[in-house]
């Protein structure tokens, strides 16, 4: 086997102790090394298993890392019991419900965890709160409302919006509320925001993502003991892309295995630097792994057999013409694999288009993608882009085209708000409406949400209103013998889905009494026919009840119709964001098959050939001015909590400029990340504006020209 492997390779396995960084290029093996190294401890230096602790950022890392590890130490009659490969959450989720305060007091309290839906609906009653006083609502309007036409609502949501991303931020900096008030001072809804939130969150006894973080790092640090049994149980730590590391993360860490604080001082970071691309949405840095590797041994795997020669020549290119923005990349080129696999061989060369329109763009994009799966139906291929727009514009022209999508492709976004508007409507009619049209319009809302959340066919609404309306509602759920006679007008397949759905509401009339927790999963049973629905309607009946408990001004409504005003709640201010956990990352995927998906949900994946439209002006921007920001206010209250209490903070009026700098570097590596996907094909295009203007950034034209200089 080590015949087999990589120089850089072989130096990482040679790890005896200490620390090491190793930065690892796209398709260089890290996940393997990381693996090999583990059972390398193991079976070479004793080490126990439970003494080694891998931290990664997704659970499908996680789970390869387990089921890797367990494999080649079965090979060598060893059992991996008691290794711990997980997420940095999950990790730090552990901590504090072994270790919380209230779950030793009262062993029936469970740790509550806010999904983000949750987070918005708390945010929103909070900003309703303030805005109550005049003062405060007149400045808040004269701060955030730019355009005449900007509506209250949509202004709420995008506050709302920015103070979960100001919450997230204080937490991951470990600011206290006294150092929001000064970071804050000229934005004092967002003060008092993190107040309100953090009060509702002590309510439910409960914690939200960012928190799993911060107080696992508060409970070891404030108790020798625990932290000295957490250094002595894991006495190697390893972490796996390692240029995602928060500051919460990054300390962490050093509390775990710094020697300074009583650790073996036994950690392995492997990562890419160029391959940092969410500190637009999130507080990663880069900067604490590329501190890491100029200050301890560094070891730099540079070889990949991930793509083809050409297409690792574009990505080579990307990094040499960015050299005038130094803070994008680490200047490591990607080296053809010497040994330990072959570069797959390219079946055409990069490519660059420019179409006449986006419509144009699309279809012959989606064109191209279905002869290469017709020609080669044993690969992958991807569609990756910007923005999530442009993906479900994609998706669903894909669909229409009868394209072999990966199946999680095919769902499409707010599926939750999709099903809480269907609860909701299913227990408008099982709070049994005592006037006909009442019970008329709570049975129809029911047929179209159910509809709109499966995906079918919608009835002849025409036909079928007028038939629902002739007979009395009650004799299509409560027939005497059979159900009304179908009238000509009405299609045999939509009488059958009336029955069906009356036999139901039948049932559900009976079960009316049943608590929220199993009403709704029950509703799902019934008149969904996905094994999926019942764990999704479960989790909104949870979600729901705990708001619930928070609402003082809902206790004297009827049980059903406080959990149908809160699932209102959710559906309306949690915005699109699914409450159910994605397993899109765990899913399987399979030969022949198209994935259309963000650029930054396609990290760690490979396809055979990778088409990467819309590559214009707005999306991947050249001098940091041509950065658009979005909500002026959200993005200086970002800014600020960054950049609070930093000796080399810039000033003031310089934290947008500053910002956009740094946002249009992390610009240049997404564009490398996208093209490092490809194995064998990389197809790049852009497409002319309104008035047949090409839309194009300079260093994508000198791109366009690589590209053509190297077409066969």
């Amino acid at each position: 086997m080590t015949d087999t492997l990589r120089p850089a390779q072989k130096r990482v396995l040679s790890y005896q102790g200490g620390y090491l960084a190793v930065s690892a290029v796209p398709g260089a093996g890290k996940t393997f090394v990381l693996t090999r190294l583990a059972a390398h401890l193991i079976t070479e230096l004793k080490v126990k298993p439970r003494q080694i602790l891998i931290l990664t950022y997704m659970r499908s890392a996680a789970h390869t890392f387990k089921r890797r590890i367990a494999d080649e130490l079965a090979s060598q009659g060893i059992a991996a019991y008691g290794l711990q490969a997980t997420t940095f959450h999950a990790f730090c989720l552990s901590i504090v419900k072994r270790h919380h305060a209230r779950a030793e007091e009262d062993d029936k309290n469970s740790l509550a965890i806010l999904s983000e839906p949750e987070q918005m609906v708390i945010l929103r009653e909070g900003l309703e709160k303030y805005l109550e006083d005049p003062d405060q609502a007149k400045d808040w309007l004269k701060r955030w409302k730019k355009k005449e036409e900007d509506e209250k609502n949509i202004l709420m949501e995008r506050t709302c919006g920015a103070a979960k991303t100001v919450i997230s931020a204080a937490k991951n900096f470990r600011l206290e509320f006294e150092d929001i008030d000064r970071a804050l001072e000229k934005q004092p809804e967002f003060p008092f925001l993190y107040r309100h939130y953090q009060k509702s969150l002590e309510r439910l006894g409960g914690v939200d993502y960012d928190d799993q973080v911060q107080q696992a790092i508060s409970l070891i640090k404030g108790d020798p003991s625990l932290l000295a049994w957490y250094q002595e149980r894991f006495r190697f730590v390893m972490e796996d892309e390692a240029q995602d590391s928060t500051p919460a993360q990054h300390e962490l860490i050093h509390l775990l295995t710094s020697p300074e604080k009583g650790g073996q001082g036994n950690l392995v970071r492997v990562g890419d630097s160029n391959q940092a691309i969410m500190t637009s949405f999130t507080f990663n840095d880069p900067r604490f792994f590329r501190e890491f590797c100029s200050e301890q041994k560094h070891e730099k795997m540079d070889e990949s057999s991930r793509s083809a020669p050409e297409i690792l020549a574009l990505a080579n290119q990307l990094v040499a013409l960015s050299e005038k923005r130094p803070e994008a990349f680490e200047v490591i080129p990607i080296q053809p694999a010497t040994t330990g696999g072959t570069n797959p061989v390219s079946t055409c060369a990069p490519t660059w288009t420019v179409y006449k329109s986006q419509s144009e763009e699309m279809d012959e994009i989606l064109t191209s993608a279905r002869h290469y799966l017709q020609v080669f139906p044993q690969k992958r291929a991807a569609i990756l882009l910007s923005r999530n727009e442009d993906v479900n514009a994609y998706r669903d022209a894909a669909i229409k085209m009868g394209l072999p999508l990966f199946e999680e492709s095919r769902k499409n976004p707010g599926q939750s708000n999709k099903l809480l508007d269907f609860l909701e409507k299913v227990l408008v009619l099982l709070n049994v409406p005592s006037q006909q049209d009442e019970a008329f319009r709570a049975f129809w809302g029911l047929l179209e949400a159910r509809a709109v959340l499966v995906g079918e066919r919608w009835l002849d609404s025409k036909a079928v209103k007028k038939f629902l309306q002739d007979c009395l509602i009650e004799s299509f759920i409560y027939p005497e013998g059979l159900p009304p006679f179908r009238p000509p007008e009405v299609p045999e397949e939509d009488y059958a889905t009336l029955v069906q759905a009356a036999k139901a509401a039948r049932k559900l009339l009976g079960a009316r009494h049943l608590p929220a927790n199993e009403l709704l999963p029950t509703i799902a049973f019934e008149l969904l026919d996905d094994p999926q629905a019942p764990l999704a309607a479960a989790k909104a009946a949870e979600l729901a009840l705990r708001q619930a408990s928070l609402s003082d001004n809902e206790e004297n409504l009827d049980p059903l119709e406080r959990v149908r005003t809160e699932l209102s709640k959710l559906r309306q201010l949690g915005g699109k964001k699914d409450f159910i956990a994605n397993s899109e990352e765990l899913a399987k995927h399979e030969e022949g098959q198209l994935e259309i998906l963000t650029i930054h949900k396609s990290k760690g994946a490979e396809f055979g050939a990778v088409w990467m439209p819309a590559l214009t002006f707005k999306s991947f921007p050249w001098k940091p001015e041509n950065l658009w920001i979005g909500d002026e206010q959200a993005f200086l209250a970002k800014q600020r909590i960054v950049h609070f209490g930093k000796k080399n903070a810039p000033p003031e009026a310089a934290l947008k400029s500053e910002a956009q700098r740094l946002q249009v570097a992390e610009k240049l590596r997404l564009l490398y990340v996208g093209i490092t996907r490809a194995q064998e094909e990389i197809h790049l295009s852009t497409h002319c504006n309104d008035f047949g203007k090409e839309t194009a950034p300079p260093h994508l034209l000198e791109l366009a020209k690589f590209c053509q200089r190297r077409e066969i």
